[in-house]
């Protein structure tokens, strides 16, 4: 008879998906709002089960680590088809009509927090999951970099694009 294998064990190969949702869904979740996505949810939704099915098949590690990069990349990539195909039906509109996720910080007014969430909503999704992974998740660039299959200098340069679009349209919008 085998030992049964704990949740830890990085023979098995089976997550506890339960806490691994409860510890990386809101981020998920975060990540897909910011791409301005209609249906965040259900990008969520495919992101978590191709992730599944990958660690179950073997094409992903079975680690807390390596689910959550191959989440992070299978949700980009939804989201990434996603906006192109809103783009091309929705030619040179700017609102997509998502509810604001409301910022949170505790040296920040209300007000001011949705002044930051706007800007950030006028960032092209490229830029913007920048900004999202760099301060909210605490990634590096070089980290960022690897995730979305880029040079850290780009990721550096589209962060401090973005940075000064959001510093421009903080200084062009009334308090």
């Amino acid at each position: 008879m085998t030992p049964e294998p704990t949740q830890h064990s990085t023979a098995d190969p089976a997550l506890d998906w339960a806490g691994w949702l409860e510890r990386h869904g809101g981020k998920l979740f975060y990540f897909a709002v910011h791409w301005h996505a209609e249906d965040p949810e259900d990008a969520l939704q495919h992101a978590v089960v191709q992730t599944a099915r990958a660690v179950a098949e073997g094409r992903c590690e079975a680690d807390e680590t390596a689910a959550l990069r191959y989440a992070y990349t299978a949700l980009r990539t939804r989201l990434y088809r996603a906006h192109e195909r809103c783009e091309h039906r929705r030619a040179g509109e700017t609102a997509w009509g998502r509810e604001q996720v409301l910022l949170t910080s505790t040296d920040s007014t209300e007000e001011e927090c949705r002044r930051v969430e706007a800007a950030l909503a006028q960032l092209p999704p490229q830029e913007a999951e920048i900004v999202v992974l760099h301060l909210w998740e605490n990634m590096s660039f070089i980290e960022i970099g690897g995730l979305l299959d880029l040079n850290r200098n780009t990721v550096s340069a589209r962060y401090r694009r973005a940075l000064e679009s959001i510093r421009h349209h903080l200084k062009n919008i009334p308090e």
